[in-house]
């Protein structure tokens, strides 16, 4: 049987015009949000580097740390 024999009967009613354009727009909604979620995530990552590496620490991709080669001086207050 080729395309050109297939009668409308024979279309299941779920795979019809509209079905398709629901399951298109679905498909593209999600895959919409999975992009967003992605970008918010990327801006606040970039962030947190950001803000990692303008204190002096080092990014170590799970989280910021101190730099090691940095020199530390700690002083303390003393009242007399």
């Amino acid at each position: 049987m080729g395309w050109s024999t297939v009668t409308p009967r024979e279309i299941p009613a779920n795979l019809g015009p509209a079905a398709v354009s629901r399951n298109r727009l679905l498909v593209s909604v999600a895959l919409g949000l999975i992009v967003a979620a992605l970008m918010v995530w990327q801006y606040r990552r970039d962030a947190l580097v950001r803000g990692c590496i303008e204190e002096g620490g080092i990014w170590t991709g799970a989280g910021c740390r101190p730099d090691p080669g940095r020199i530390h001086i700690q002083r303390e207050l003393q009242r007399s």
